[in-house]
């Protein structure tokens, strides 16, 4: 599989404008989740379901949306529809600025994941697009790095902000389209390999999705569940450091800062880990580290503690990312990746919709600490079922 940018080594402006613009789809949660305490604050007539709603309904429309974007992409390009996606982006985010009802904070935020599955799709279609072999690798990994460390940013303006309004984390935004301007300077449309061009080798890859069809709905499935999981600890921590530990919410941006932080760390090493270990090996040592964090934060009695089991459980998911990315690009061809990596995007966000439904539905019989321990349990699953298949795979 070659790619116009195949012998490439070193970085340019290119690969850091589309670091840049990757890292916007984790801002549109990331923003305004230290935030959540106060806006319940500002509306107490609302029901806390439909606060965390303002965090959750990004990603259903995203998960919609990223259904089409895989198939226009592939017949139109990427280029253009990516631009749109991040005016979209800016304009629907930063609404919350001038926004005083939930109601229309919802549709702006519905609007937002639209533009989401745009930029989210597209950002890492591209990276499939222009590069390959261990170049390839070694983009992924910065690319999720970016995408964590964006995180660990974006969390914490939004958590000080928070403290002189709830309004003021919907401003940082508006910084999309200073990202855009650079897309539309530095990023290019994809060259289309030869094999697009040909009706039959179309065809062969639609054959080729169905033969993998199998690899390709566990892939879906496994990022669907690790994200669903995942957001408890965006979602219900803050409400859980508020009242455990009084946690103001630059404390609740910055705990869940450190998480992203490390998670960062643990990206920029992917490149490395996967020249020594198989997909097996390499998922089941994340999930050991996803495990270990959710048991530690939730037996944590002190908020110390309780940013240990956040460093550690920032390892496992800073791996997740980039190794799934990887597996995939594994599965997919340049005439169907949109397809495919829309699919993808939409069990990511689908998961993290239904996170607070779930998640709710488990605190009527437990509380947070149980929550988490639920979530622990379900990733020593996946730890042991991936290392089990690993260790016969070395044997065959």
């Amino acid at each position: 599989m070659s790619t116009e940018n195949a012998e490439k080594t070193s970085l340019s402006s290119k690969e850091y404008i589309l670091f840049l613009v990757s890292t916007l789809p984790v801002m549109a949660g990331a923003t305004i989740a230290p935030a959540l305490p106060e806006i319940a604050k500002a509306f107490p007539d609302e029901s806390e379901l439909s606060i965390q709603l303002i965090l959750t309904i990004t990603a259903l429309f995203t998960a919609i949306g990223s259904l089409f974007v895989g198939n226009i992409i592939d017949k139109f390009g990427r280029r253009r529809p990516y631009i749109i996606s991040i005016i979209l982006y800016g304009v629907s985010g930063s609404s919350g600025l001038y926004l005083n009802s939930v109601g229309a904070i919802l549709v702006s935020r519905a609007i937002l994941g639209i533009a989401v599955a745009g930029v989210m799709t597209i950002s890492i279609t591209l990276v499939g697009d222009y590069y390959s072999g261990e170049f390839r690798n070694k983009i992924v990994g910065l690319q999720a790095s970016f995408m964590t460390f964006g995180g660990v940013i974006f969390i914490f303006f939004g958590g000080v902000l928070a403290e002189i309004d709830w309004h003021l984390p919907f401003a940082i935004y508006l910084i999309s389209f200073i990202f855009m301007i650079g897309v539309i300077l530095r990023l290019d449309e994809p060259k289309r390999l030869l094999e697009i061009s040909t009706v039959n080798a179309v065809s062969e890859h639609e054959h080729s999705i169905k033969a993998h069809k199998g690899v390709l709905l566990f892939a879906y499935s496994l990022g669907f569940i690790t994200v669903m999981l995942f957001y408890f600890i965006i979602i219900f921590l803050p409400f859980y450091l508020e009242e455990k530990f009084n946690k103001s919410p630059t404390d609740i941006g910055l705990a869940l800062s450190i998480n992203s932080l490390f998670a960062g760390i643990a990206s920029l090493t992917y490149k490395r880990l996967k020249s020594k270990y198989h997909y097996h090996a390499l998922f089941g040592l994340l999930f050991i580290f996803m495990t270990l964090g959710s048991l530690i934060i939730s037996v944590a009695s002190s908020f110390e503690v309780l940013l240990l089991g956040l460093v550690t459980f920032g390892v496992g998911i800073g791996m997740f990312i980039p190794s799934i990315n990887s597996w995939l690009f594994g599965q997919t061809h340049a005439p169907i990746r949109g397809r495919i990596i829309g699919g993808f995007t939409a069990f990511l966000f689908l998961g993290q919709f239904i996170s607070p439904i779930v998640g709710n539905a488990i605190l009527e019989i437990t509380n947070v600490p149980g929550l988490l321990r639920f979530a622990a349990l379900i990733y020593m699953v996946f730890a042991i079922s991936f290392f089990v298949t690993a260790y016969f795979k070395d044997k065959t």
